[in-house]
């Protein structure tokens, strides 16, 4: 018998307490017998039954389905609670971004500073290396004019062949030679 039929039966023989309409083709309440009954009642507890394993087959479905939303809600605060640590990250990150920003600014104008620096003491050398070589030219020429060697009536040197002013004019040429050499 179908579920439909089952059902039927069951209601002309308990409800209405009318066989016209039974699915078992009985027309009268005397023809439904015993043996007809308790078969019927065989049926209607394999029905039972059926419907309990497929209620106990739903509600395992319905188990293992919440505890797959219980995972994936455990899953999804992980990934929560992960964007957390990750967005700490990215701020603990930017910044150090923008503290070594700030170290490079002012490590370029330290080295800007050291620059021009080094440029003014490179100035001043070349200026203090001028001077000296300024200074040793005249002392120099002030040695070779207390020189008793010198005949400087006439102007020249003796043995030498040229005059006292070639020497020092020569002596201001390697000098200016020197300064433009720098």
């Amino acid at each position: 018998m179908t579920d439909e039929q089952i059902i039927k039966a069951f209601e002309c023989c308990f409800i209405k307490e009318d066989c016209t309409e039974c699915p078992n083709g009985r027309q009268s309440r005397k023809d439904c017998c015993e043996a007809t009954r308790k078969g019927f009642a065989r049926v209607l507890l394999d029905l039972i039954n059926s419907l309990k394993k497929d209620s106990m087959k739903d509600n395992r479905i319905i188990e293992l389905q919440d505890n797959k939303i219980a995972k994936q809600k455990a899953e999804i605060e992980k990934y929560k609670e992960l964007n957390i640590l990750i967005a700490g990250q990215r701020d603990e990150r930017d910044k150090c971004i923008a503290e070594l920003e700030a170290e490079t600014e002012r490590l370029k104008d330290y080295n800007e500073n050291l620059l021009t620096a080094n440029t003014a003491l490179s100035n001043e050398i070349l200026d203090i290396k001028s001077e000296a070589r300024k200074e040793f030219a005249e002392s120099f020429k002030d040695k070779l004019r207390k020189q008793t060697k010198w005949v400087i009536q006439t102007g020249n040197c003796r043995n030498i062949g040229f005059s006292y002013d070639d020497v020092f004019f020569g002596i201001d040429y390697l000098l200016e030679e020197m300064e433009n050499k720098k």
